[in-house]
């Protein structure tokens, strides 16, 4: 009953966006601007909020984030070992490779959290959204440089246009920018004022069901084809391999059950959408890339699943 009161509500915000969206009811401009509230505004106060008002515990806070960072890691390797004996033609193996590790942590695996642990309120405790803003502020600059990196190497060459995009896109992006600010506030201040936290409460909650609404959104507006086999098996790496090797990184650091519930939800997490939109600034498989963000969102439902009824 934890798993479908847990698991169900969230895909079923997403599938609604998704039926509004392809029913017309959502209008393309309007998803649009929906998906910039929630990335510009509503997640940043949320994750600004939490690490304002806790008190940052660095070494569990760090070995949560080698937790993620080990299954990222695995997963892209066991992707490239798949490119070299599979001999798939290596103009698609950075698309291929990117689906094999970028986890949409933001959009699904934060609601997936919130709604788990926050008793159905999809509210995070303090001690939680602290280790959860360390891991975004490191993950999401690792996951763009990484990406990007992969993409050039397939195309055998390295665009400086598209390295110097790159490092100005991770200078503006406003979840590392919360996540600083937020730090400096609580060094600075402390605490924080009751409207101002109820405020940041309020908007912070807003933004959990929009991005579910967003995600639905935006995989109505995708169009899958080409070479499903290799977005199945990329999938199948992300939301299977991934939350595996998570695991193995987690025990091997020495976490604790709360740490390895964040590790694993985010290890199990669909590839982020953000891939897709990558692949079409620096050149890539388009359709695989759609495809593995359409088909690993689908195969999270069991492998979130799983995870919930196991944490």
């Amino acid at each position: 009953m934890a798993i479908f009161n847990t698991i169900i509500p969230v895909f079923v915000v997403i599938g609604l966006g998704f039926v509004l969206t392809r029913r017309g009811f959502f209008s393309g401009e309007f998803a649009t601007g929906l998906n910039k509230l929630v990335y510009w505004v509503g997640l940043p106060c949320l994750l600004f909020y939490n690490v304002a008002v806790s008190e940052f515990d660095y070494d569990i806070a760090g070995r949560t984030f080698l937790g993620v960072l080990g299954g990222a890691a695995a997963s892209l390797v066991v992707g490239y070992l798949f490119v070299f004996f599979s001999g798939m033609k290596f103009e698609g193996a950075g698309t291929f490779a990117q689906g094999t590790f970028r986890g949409n942590l933001m959009y699904i695996g934060l609601p997936v959290l919130a709604y788990s642990l926050g008793g159905g309120q999809g509210v995070l405790d303090a001690r939680t959204g602290m280790i959860v803003a360390f891991v975004f502020a490191l993950t999401v600059p690792i996951y763009n440089v990484v990406s990007v990196f992969a993409l050039l190497l397939s195309r055998h060459s390295f665009n400086r246009g598209a390295v110097k995009r790159m490092f100005i896109e991770l200078l503006r992006n406003p979840l590392i920018i919360a996540c600083v600010l937020g730090v400096v506030w609580g060094y600075l201040f402390g605490a924080m004022p009751a409207a101002m936290s109820r405020s940041l409460e309020a908007i912070g909650q807003m933004a959990l069901p929009l991005a579910l609404l967003c995600i639905g959104a935006i995989l109505a507006a995708e169009h899958i084809g080409g070479q499903i086999f290799y977005s199945v098996v990329s999938s199948i790496i992300k939301v299977g391999v991934c939350p595996l090797a998570a695991y193995a990184a987690g025990r091997w650091v020495g976490l604790g059950v709360d740490e390895m519930r964040i590790v694993m939800v985010f290890s199990a997490c669909p590839t982020a959408v953000a891939s897709s939109v990558l692949v079409d600034q620096i050149g890539g498989d388009r359709r695989m890339s759609a495809g593995i963000v359409v088909i690993s969102t689908l195969m999270s439902i069991i492998s979130l699943s799983v995870v919930v009824s196991i944490y």
